[in-house]
Parts: structure tokens; sequence; C-alpha cells
């Protein structure tokens, strides 16, 4: 059976951590947007803690870099961030005022502080958070930009507008300059969206990643809005797309796999066995669609069977964890 090392979007951070048994803190979000009328708003942190110790750290407001003003446009207190050994998310929350005045470019920017194990600090601990007015008929990108790992997907990024129009009204998304190349790392053509008339909406235009077996840095697609109609008001016009390569582990681990891990019968319909050469501790298995769908921690063995006589039909994806490795393997389940 040939291996070839697979990434999905909801867990290469993840997968990376282990193998290289990084820690990290960072925001899930390094940049985000959300509409002034909305009550709340939502800060997403994650921290990989592979020591045998506490972690703390605090979730503050970057004053010099926020124009927002307290108590006026927002409330927000210093949030703590405690995560005992292992892999933690939190979603913190705070009050937003809509004001009737229309402020342009409004942002709030959050940071990482009093971390207390300078191990942990990654390039993901700044948060822009912008406010989209909705005192004036705005159409905006939803967000300035997300990260992806590169395999073949279709990937989308979101325009919408913050209020209603009598009349339909369009904006077109271009391609700008970027060190991603359209044709070998994506497809993408100009688009025109068409907001509905008396309608609040949110259009999705589709970016198709292209797999490919090169050792690359990370590339970046950029987009621009632009030529809206119906005079609305462009306010996060630019949008960046940047793509992860997947090819960037060594070559070994598609080699050696098969002498380090077994999992049989492959297609499989009432049990799998998973064997190897070495103790693992931990197995994670992710659906078709990237969701974590089982998992099982503290095995410290080297043979195992799972009953799958009620996982539904389809392609599987197996995270094998050791002490000193982590492998891959598909399966499927027919019947």
């Amino acid at each position: 059976m040939s291996f070839r090392p697979f990434l999905h979007l909801v867990f290469f951070n993840l997968l990376l951590s282990k193998a290289f048994g990084q820690n990290y803190i960072r925001f899930s979000k390094t940049v985000d947007s959300i509409w002034e009328y909305s009550p709340r708003a939502y800060i997403y942190t994650e921290c990989n803690n592979q020591t045998p110790d506490t972690f703390r750290a605090f979730v503050v407001i970057d004053g010099q870099n926020t124009n927002a003003v307290g108590f006026k446009d927002f409330i927000f207190s210093n949030k703590p961030v405690i995560v005992p050994p292992g892999y933690r998310k939190d979603t913190f929350s705070f009050e937003l005022f809509d004001n009737n005045d229309y402020e342009f470019g409004k942002k709030m920017t959050f940071k990482l502080i009093n971390i207390s194990d300078a191990s942990f600090i990654t390039a993901d601990t700044v948060l822009t958070l912008h406010i989209l007015s909705d005192d004036v008929f705005q159409i905006s990108f939803v967000g300035a930009g997300r990260t992806i790992v590169e395999k073949d997907t279709t990937v989308f990024i979101r325009v919408a507008c913050n209020g209603v129009y009598d009349s339909a009204t369009t904006a077109r998304v271009k391609l700008d300059a970027g060190s991603a190349i359209k044709g070998k790392h994506f497809r993408f053509n100009d688009t025109v969206v068409t907001i509905p008339a008396f309608s609040r909406d949110t259009v999705w235009i589709p970016v198709t990643i292209i797999d490919d077996t090169l050792v690359e840095n990370t590339r970046e697609a950029n987009f621009t809005l632009m030529d809206v109609s119906n005079s609305a008001v462009l306010n996060i016009r630019g949008f960046t797309l940047t793509i992860r390569d997947n090819d960037l582990l060594p070559s070994k681990i598609s080699d050696d796999v098969n002498n380090w891990l077994s999992l049989y019968p492959n297609p499989a319909s009432n049990t799998v066995y998973i064997s190897s050469s070495e103790d693992f501790i931990q197995i994670e298995v992710y659906a078709s669609d990237g969701k974590l769908f089982y998992s099982t921690n503290n095995v410290n063995t080297q043979s195992l069977h799972i009953n799958i006589a009620d996982w539904p039909c389809g392609l599987y994806y197996f995270q094998i964890i050791s002490e000193a490795n982590i492998r891959g393997a598909k399966l499927i389940i027919q019947r």
C-alpha cells in the first residue's frame, strides 16, 4: 500500500504540533469582522500544552492599534487563558453597541500577554476585529483573509451587505497580485456578485485549490472588491487567501509507514484491526468532511481492534500516535 501524508484543514495545525512536540498559544482567527448591530462579538483561542504544567496567559486589548472606544462601541475586560496539559480551545465573548452615527474603519486589536512560558509564543498572538457600521449601506468581504492547507478542495470567500436597497446591488471580486499562481496553485475567475433587492444577503465565491507534490513556501492569493453599484460604501475591500503547503513533512513518513503501522482489512465492514511495531497511545479518526468522528486516549498497546459495525459507509482518516511518531492511514468502510 502506498501512503501519502494527508493533512486536513481542521486538524493540520494539531497534527504538526503533535508531530514536532510543539507548544503554542494562538488566536484561531487573526483577522475577523462583525456588524455593529451584533449584540456580542467572539474571540477564539487555542492552546497546545505538552508540558506537565498548567499554562497561563491573558487576552487584552492593544490600545495603540484600537480606534473603537470603550463603553461607547464595546465593553470588554481582560480574559484569562488557563490550560492544563493537553490541547484546548476557548471562546470569549464581549458586548458591542450599535451607534447611530456612521463611523468608517472602526477596529479592535487584541493580543496575548503574560504568557507563562515564552516557548508557547507563535505568530498568531494578535487578533484584529473590524467593526462594520450599519448606519450607511455597505458591502464588504467578510473578514480580510483565511488560511487553508493545500489539497484538492474548494473553499469560499464571502461578500455581504449590511442593509437593504430597493434594487439589486452588484460588486466585482477581482483577482489581485499575489505569490500564488492561478492555474498552478488555484482556480478562480473574476466574479460579479449580486445582492437581491430588499435583502440582507451573503454571497459565497468559490476558489478551487490545486494539490501538488512540490515542496513550496506558503503562498497568497489576493482578491479585491470593486465596482459596487447603488453607491454602496466599500468597507473591507481586500481579502487574502493563504495556502500552506502539505508536502513539507519528511518523505520518510511515506516510505516507512508500512513497517510501522498496519490497518486491516481495508476495505472493512464490521471490525478493523490496528497493529504497530511500537506502542501507540492515541487514535483519532476523521470523517471525509474533516470532522473528528472517533478518538481514544491512553491506549498504550501495539495492537487494537475497533468495532465499526455502526459506522456509516465511506472514507475515514486515521491518525495513530505514539510517543515518537504520528502516522496516518485511510480506511474505506463498505458493506
